[in-house]
């Protein structure tokens, strides 16, 4: 199921209205809270009706990155062997 919403002003901030489909969908209402986050391509957003839990320190994603970019041709080359 996927709805193309344009963003819409709300005060001096923006918002996207969630289609009642959607709501229905999560269980979420006027009033309700809802966590958004960056996906891991940030071009995606993540909505989650309860606080997203990890067991993973997100200071570790950071420097996996990190090494990533720093090391990426090597990381490529050592990926074709």
């Amino acid at each position: 199921m996927v709805f193309k919403q344009k963003l819409t002003k709300i005060g001096n901030s923006i918002g996207v209205i969630f289609p009642k489909e959607i709501r229905d969908l999560l269980g979420i209402d006027l009033g309700s809270e809802v966590y958004i986050q960056p996906g891991l391509d940030e071009k995606t957003l993540i909505v989650n009706v309860k606080e997203p839990t990890s067991k993973v320190d997100p200071q570790f994603f950071e420097l996996v990155k990190k090494v990533t970019q720093q090391y990426s041709n090597a990381l490529r080359e050592l990926s074709k062997k």
